[in-house]
């Protein structure tokens, strides 16, 4: 087949260059080969042409894992085009929000293209690049707290988001004999990480549209899965599932379930290697950079509920303090600064935002700010210790959720925990504990209490209030919605009278 001169950028001539009888992705009974996604990368491309869709037009991609979204995601890299992803819950009015904010002149949904404004705005890109630029642009991913109102878009070129995938190729040993299966949505970075790995490593990638933990394991089975992308709750699901069926996991051969967004709890790292035979791998990233840390599946079980990993291939992380001083003793939390080649162009369309994330060092180095606070430990792995804003300041006194959380999400029956601040007129701030159970499970801020006192967690980091939901809220990417819950609970928290349980029964 003869293919159009312009699909010359880098992710299109990475698909090109992989033997083309290779299996690309499988889709229930059905397989796509190289072949085909070449040829479906072409044919929409001449599509989109026909839309009216240019190099440099920035263009909303609203799909699920499926072929669709796989084959639209190549022929808009193909034309040169950006690929603003939308995540499946958001409304109409909210997608046309955020694609009025970049910019996006077209919109495609259900394999359809629709036009959505007559903007002529392109993305970004280095002055006098062309597309055969490895700098060229190729994505804008909205970061998991974005707001229609106040949206942060991550541009990314094809060199950013290809690299970071042969860097996590590399770093993990994986080959083109690998498969992939993603729990976790293409239109969010890490899952679309599975199927970068896939593209450049010539490797299959099997595609289902929702997870359901029966149909997950079923593909995964069939189809030889050996690399499993997805969030903590995905996992706790599937798990859950598992314990009733124990059988669906017969012939299963993952090697590593890769995982983000949330903490690792050791009872989930055990279950893992346990119930799936694979070793779970702790993913840290973001939306501005792509993988930045993970552990190994050859580390010890326990090494992914304890650390966030190592940096990646090319990758520099630096600890700083609220002083400026850069941390290297372990045990001593600070900010966590990212630099590397996987680091994004900036916030599109919001360049005081860009601006607040860097950070410029004495040797004129420029690192990112991820908000994030980590340690070293003694074995030179970094301890994620919860984001900035996750600080509570009860009094003067510093409590670190997320150290509370890991510590109640190993009581038995905790499914989730989320540790949030709620306004206190003499303290400032205090701390409410709010839950979701395992089926069946009871749970009481006594007994919560006794557990951090037998894990030698001192008085003033305890929770003062517990409330139980049916199911805490996430966002579209899985990760818990903090800012639904404290929002939530502003109304309803005046003082520490009262309750020290409440329930909320669809957890709301």
């Amino acid at each position: 087949m003869h293919y159009l001169d312009f699909m010359k950028t880098l992710l299109a001539l990475q698909l090109t260059s992989v033997p083309p009888d290779r299996i690309a992705a499988i889709v229930g009974q059905h397989t796509y080969t190289y072949r085909d996604l070449v040829e479906a990368m072409h044919d929409r491309s001449q599509e989109y042409r026909r839309a009216g869709i240019r190099s440099g037009n920035v263009v909303g991609l609203q799909s699920p894992n499926t072929w669709d979204f796989l084959s639209a995601h190549a022929a808009l890299a193909a034309l040169g085009a950006v690929t603003a992803t939308l995540h499946q819950p958001l409304t109409e009015g909210e997608c046309h929000a955020l694609m009025a904010f970049v910019g996006a002149r077209h919109w495609i949904r259900h394999s359809q293209v629709t036009s959505v404004g007559d903007s002529l705005e392109t993305a970004d890109r280095p002055e006098g690049e062309s597309l055969e630029s490895a700098e060229w642009p190729l994505a804008i991913f909205f970061t998991s707290g974005t707001q229609s109102l106040m949206p942060k878009p991550c541009l990314h070129s094809h060199q950013t988001l290809l690299g970071n995938a042969r860097a996590v190729a590399q770093d993990a040993g994986m080959d083109a004999q690998d498969r992939f299966i993603s729990a976790s949505p293409f239109t969010h970075l890490f899952g679309i990480l599975s199927c970068h790995l896939a593209w450049v490593l010539g490797a299959a990638q099997i595609l289902i549209e929702h997870f359901r933990p029966q149909d997950f394991l079923d593909q995964a089975v069939r189809h030889e899965a050996t690399v499993a992308f997805m969030v903590p709750t995905h996992l706790r699901d599937l798990l859950g599932y598992l314990q009733e069926h124990p059988q669906a996991s017969k012939g299963l051969k993952l090697r590593e379930v890769r995982v983000a967004g949330a903490a690792v709890s050791p009872d989930l790292a055990a279950r893992t290697d346990q119930h799936l035979g694979a070793r779970l791998v702790n993913h840290w990233g973001m939306s501005e950079i792509g993988g930045g840390t993970y552990t190994h599946w050859q580390d010890a079980v326990q090494v992914a509920s304890n650390s966030i990993g190592r940096h990646g291939t090319g990758v520099a992380i630096m600890l700083l303090d609220a002083d400026g001083q850069v941390i290297v003793a372990p045990g001593q939390p600070a900010e966590m600064l990212f630099r590397g080649p996987s680091l994004f162009y900036g916030y599109y369309n919001n360049p005081s935002a860009t601006s607040d994330a860097l950070y410029q060092d004495a040797k004129g180095q420029w690192w990112l700010k991820t908000g994030d606070l980590a340690s070293w430990d003694d074995d030179g792995r970094l301890q994620y210790r919860g984001r900035l804003k996750d600080i509570i300041n009860r009094g003067g006194m510093k409590v670190d959720a997320l150290e509370i959380e890991h510590a109640v999400m190993t009581i038995p029956g905790v499914h989730q925990a989320a540790l949030v601040a709620v306004p206190d007129a003499r303290l400032g701030e205090r701390a409410t504990l709010v839950v979701e159970l395992e089926p069946g499970a009871t749970l009481t801020l006594e007994h919560i209490k006794e557990h951090l006192r037998q894990l030698d967690i001192a008085k003033f980091k305890w929770p003062e209030r517990l409330e139980v939901w049916d199911r805490l809220p996430t966002t579209p990417t899985g990760k818990l919605a903090k800012a639904r819950i404290r929002e939530a609970l502003q109304p309803t928290v005046k003082d520490t009278a009262g309750p020290d349980r409440i329930a909320r029964p669809n957890g709301r």
